[in-house]
């Protein structure tokens, strides 16, 4: 039977290396008991056949042999005793996930896989059995906010969105919340809180989109520019203890798929709060949306980075009503109901101007790869379109400086749309920025 080093107890290595050792001490004293006892026989020949002036020599030699031969051709002596087991190695938490995509964004020029698309996404950690209460720990991805590209930088207001561990898909439920609920996320010590801006609900006094005074956070069901709510009406944000923030259900928020499938992301616009050093930062979500309100513990693990990379996202807030962008559906041969309103940032954190997008042609690099983000003629990110061939994406216009929605702050927006092929499908368009990050968006063709 074959073991392989996992299956293997930790005590048989010891084991098996005490057999051998004691099967070298049994040889060992065979050989040097036939040699003493060889010895011995040729001192009693010359004790009774050589001469008398030897007897003293040879009476002395027997007696030598004799207390080898006992020494060396006994039994093996007592074994030592097998070390005690090395302690099992500490059990992680909760196995911190690697952050959603950031093992990507490492390579300066753009060419972090094998395609130029995506970097390997960092290994998710091994989840510990339980979770710190004794319940299973879920995991999270923590993303910087997709409203301003340093949300995520060393030094600077904190500010992520928490993907929660449902299917961003509105065909599939999110997470219910009924009224006087909690939902709970705890900082670590290490993001240094200024009190310089209280918390309140979004859409209340000094906390209004566009011009935010304030320190807060909005649940969201699954995109961008989104909010459930109106979300001053449909519950309280505060601040507890030191670095906990606490969202209090106001009303029942239920998941009711797809037009409104619950909460799937949480946007948290913390002004007050101070980005730590670069590294990574284990994020503790408690929530109430468990069945009948039971307490539901998920980590996450925040990657802060140490400057501003270039950074795309898309907002749903140029179409009236916010709708869904990035889960669409199109008949063949025809574009989808809402175009991509994409938002770019250069690597000093300024609005990116004048991006447009082109067909590669015969240079793609994959068969998925369709298109360039190119600025000044020089490419700076790629375009693919994973699916049933004949699909494309493309612009008409250059991006141009807006004030990004929520924020306030200058980014560059370009318009994009897709159009799909003859085929039926699924597909999936992957933006990717060198040197930064990448979105997906995905369409169903029937």
């Amino acid at each position: 039977m074959w073991f392989s080093h996992e299956s293997v107890p930790r005590w048989m290595p010891a084991l098996l290396l005490g057999n051998a050792l004691r099967g070298e001490r049994r040889a060992a004293g065979q050989a040097h008991g036939r040699f003493t006892r060889n010895m011995f026989r040729r001192s009693i020949l010359r004790l009774v056949f050589g001469s008398h002036k030897h007897l003293s020599i040879g009476i002395f030699f027997i007696v030598l042999v004799m207390v080898l031969g006992v020494a060396c051709s006994g039994d093996d002596g007592a074994l030592g005793a097998a070390g005690a087991p090395g302690a099992s190695g500490s059990q992680g938490v909760d196995g911190a996930k690697g952050s959603a995509g950031e093992a990507g964004q490492a390579g300066s020029d753009g060419s972090d896989g094998s395609d130029g698309r995506t970097g390997s996404t960092g290994a998710t950690g091994a989840q510990g059995a339980t979770g710190p209460t004794g319940i299973s720990a879920r995991l999270v991805s923590l993303v910087n906010a997709p409203v301003l590209a340093n949300g995520t930088v060393a030094g600077a207001p904190t500010e992520f969105v928490i993907n929660l561990d449902v299917s961003m898909d509105p065909a599939m439920p999110g997470k219910s919340l009924l009224k006087g609920n909690t939902i709970k996320i705890t900082l670590p010590d290490d993001f240094a809180d200024t009190g310089s801006l209280a918390f309140k609900g979004v859409g209340s006094e000094d906390c209004v989109p566009g011009n935010l005074q304030c320190t807060t956070g909005v649940l969201l069901p699954g995109w961008p520019q989104h909010p459930i709510g109106p979300p001053f009406k449909m519950y309280d944000i505060n601040l507890s203890g030191s670095n906990s923030i606490v969202f209090t259900a106001l009303e029942d928020i239920l998941a009711d798929p797809p037009s409104a499938p619950g909460i799937k992301q949480i946007h948290l616009i913390l002004k007050r709060f101070t980005n730590p050093g670069p590294g990574q930062y284990a994020i503790k979500i408690e929530s109430e949306t468990g069945p009948n309100g039971a307490v539901e513990t998920s980590w996450g693990q925040l990657h802060i980075i140490p400057e501003i990379r270039p950074f795309i996202s898309l907002t749903s807030a140029m179409n009236p009503g916010t709708p869904n962008t990035i889960y669409q559906s199109a008949a063949p041969g025809t574009s989808t109901p809402f175009g991509y309103d994409l938002l770019l940032w250069n690597a000093q954190g300024e609005a990116s101007t004048g991006v447009t997008i082109e067909a590669v042609g015969t240079d793609a690099v994959t068969a998925s790869h369709v298109a360039n983000l190119m600025q000044a003629g020089v490419s700076i990110g790629r375009v693919f379109v994973d699916g049933p061939e004949g699909a494309s994406v493309s612009t008409e216009s250059a991006s141009v400086e807006i004030n990004a929605p929520i924020t306030g702050v200058p980014t560059g927006h370009l318009a994009a749309a897709f159009t799909a092929g003859a085929t039926p499908g699924d597909y999936m368009v992957t933006f990717k920025l060198f040197g930064g990050n990448s979105i997906q968006t995905f369409i169903t063709v029937q």
